[in-house]
Protein backbone atom coordinates (compact mmCIF):
# COMPACT_ATOMS: atom_id res chain seq x y z
CA UNK A 1 0.00 0.00 0.00
CA UNK A 2 1.32 3.49 -0.75
CA UNK A 3 2.52 5.82 1.93
CA UNK A 4 -0.55 8.46 0.73
CA UNK A 5 1.36 11.18 3.44
CA UNK A 6 4.54 11.26 0.97
CA UNK A 7 4.44 13.72 -1.19
CA UNK A 8 6.02 12.51 -4.00
CA UNK A 9 3.68 9.58 -4.14
CA UNK A 10 1.14 11.90 -4.14
CA UNK A 11 2.70 13.89 -7.27
CA UNK A 12 3.09 11.30 -9.20
CA UNK A 13 -0.61 9.60 -7.96
CA UNK A 14 -1.90 12.57 -9.24
CA UNK A 15 0.21 12.76 -12.88
CA UNK A 16 -0.81 9.01 -13.86
CA UNK A 17 -4.53 9.94 -12.90
CA UNK A 18 -3.99 12.98 -15.53
CA UNK A 19 -2.47 11.01 -17.71
CA UNK A 20 -5.54 8.45 -17.54
CA UNK A 21 -7.92 10.97 -17.62
CA UNK A 22 -6.46 12.69 -20.74
CA UNK A 23 -6.73 9.04 -22.37
CA UNK A 24 -10.07 8.88 -21.45
CA UNK A 25 -11.19 12.09 -22.72
CA UNK A 26 -9.81 11.85 -25.86
CA UNK A 27 -11.51 8.41 -26.40
CA UNK A 28 -14.73 9.74 -24.83
CA UNK A 29 -14.48 12.95 -27.53
CA UNK A 30 -14.03 10.09 -29.87
CA UNK A 31 -17.38 8.83 -29.14
CA UNK A 32 -19.21 12.28 -28.28
CA UNK A 33 -18.47 12.76 -31.98
CA UNK A 34 -19.88 9.78 -33.34
CA UNK A 35 -23.36 9.93 -31.02
CA UNK A 36 -23.98 13.47 -31.20
CA UNK A 37 -21.70 14.83 -34.64
CA UNK A 38 -25.00 14.21 -36.31
CA UNK A 39 -26.85 15.85 -34.10
CA UNK A 40 -25.17 19.36 -34.01
CA UNK A 41 -22.81 19.18 -31.50
CA UNK A 42 -19.05 20.00 -33.03
CA UNK A 43 -16.33 16.84 -32.24
CA UNK A 44 -13.61 19.63 -32.58
CA UNK A 45 -15.12 22.08 -30.19
CA UNK A 46 -16.32 19.13 -27.57
CA UNK A 47 -12.29 17.57 -27.74
CA UNK A 48 -11.12 21.06 -26.90
CA UNK A 49 -13.80 21.89 -24.01
CA UNK A 50 -12.58 18.33 -22.65
CA UNK A 51 -9.57 18.51 -22.65
CA UNK A 52 -9.03 21.93 -21.34
CA UNK A 53 -11.07 20.84 -18.62
CA UNK A 54 -9.62 17.32 -17.80
CA UNK A 55 -6.57 18.59 -16.47
CA UNK A 56 -8.24 20.59 -13.87
CA UNK A 57 -10.58 18.06 -12.95
CA UNK A 58 -7.42 15.30 -12.38
CA UNK A 59 -5.90 18.19 -10.27
CA UNK A 60 -8.78 18.82 -8.27
CA UNK A 61 -10.44 15.49 -7.84
CA UNK A 62 -6.64 13.59 -6.65
CA UNK A 63 -6.82 16.63 -4.47
CA UNK A 64 -10.08 16.08 -2.91
CA UNK A 65 -9.17 12.13 -2.53
CA UNK A 66 -6.16 13.71 -0.90
CA UNK A 67 -8.19 15.81 1.22
CA UNK A 68 -10.46 12.83 2.10
CA UNK A 69 -8.02 10.50 3.43
CA UNK A 70 -6.34 13.86 5.85
CA UNK A 71 -9.73 14.73 6.97
CA UNK A 72 -9.28 18.02 5.43
CA UNK A 73 -12.23 20.43 5.66
CA UNK A 74 -10.78 21.46 1.55
CA UNK A 75 -12.24 18.19 0.59
CA UNK A 76 -15.75 19.68 -0.51
CA UNK A 77 -13.97 22.84 -1.80
CA UNK A 78 -11.93 20.38 -4.11
CA UNK A 79 -14.86 18.09 -4.84
CA UNK A 80 -17.09 21.01 -6.19
CA UNK A 81 -14.38 22.18 -8.66
CA UNK A 82 -13.58 18.35 -9.96
CA UNK A 83 -17.52 18.26 -10.47
CA UNK A 84 -17.61 21.58 -12.38
CA UNK A 85 -14.75 20.18 -14.34
CA UNK A 86 -15.96 17.04 -14.91
CA UNK A 87 -19.95 17.85 -15.97
CA UNK A 88 -18.45 20.96 -18.30
CA UNK A 89 -18.32 18.90 -21.46
CA UNK A 90 -21.52 17.49 -20.87
CA UNK A 91 -23.01 20.86 -20.47
CA UNK A 92 -21.37 21.33 -23.82
CA UNK A 93 -23.21 18.67 -25.42
CA UNK A 94 -26.46 19.22 -24.16
CA UNK A 95 -25.92 23.19 -25.10
CA UNK A 96 -25.25 22.24 -29.12
CA UNK A 97 -27.05 19.18 -29.49
CA UNK A 98 -30.37 19.36 -31.56
CA UNK A 99 -33.18 17.02 -30.83
CA UNK A 100 -31.49 15.47 -27.46
CA UNK A 101 -32.96 12.03 -27.33
CA UNK A 102 -34.90 11.73 -23.55
CA UNK A 103 -32.48 9.30 -22.32
CA UNK A 104 -29.89 11.79 -22.24
CA UNK A 105 -31.47 14.71 -20.79
CA UNK A 106 -32.78 12.03 -17.95
CA UNK A 107 -28.79 10.74 -17.40
CA UNK A 108 -27.58 14.26 -17.38
CA UNK A 109 -30.41 15.34 -14.67
CA UNK A 110 -29.59 11.52 -12.58
CA UNK A 111 -25.82 12.20 -12.81
CA UNK A 112 -26.10 15.58 -11.04
CA UNK A 113 -28.57 14.98 -9.07
CA UNK A 114 -26.47 11.90 -7.97
CA UNK A 115 -23.15 13.69 -7.44
CA UNK A 116 -24.81 16.86 -5.21
CA UNK A 117 -26.35 13.95 -2.87
CA UNK A 118 -23.04 12.49 -2.61
CA UNK A 119 -21.32 15.50 -1.54
CA UNK A 120 -23.94 16.68 0.77
CA UNK A 121 -23.98 13.21 2.12
CA UNK A 122 -20.18 13.32 2.76
CA UNK A 123 -19.56 16.54 3.88
CA UNK A 124 -22.46 15.41 6.55
CA UNK A 125 -20.14 12.39 7.23
CA UNK A 126 -17.07 14.73 7.93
Amino acid sequence: MPDWNNATVRRHATRGWIALSLLWSTTRAALIWRVFGSHGTNGFGYLLVDLVSTVPYAIYSARAAFAWIDRSSAFLRNLTIAAICFIAPDVYVVATARHVPAAVWFGFGAFVTLMAVLAIKLARDK
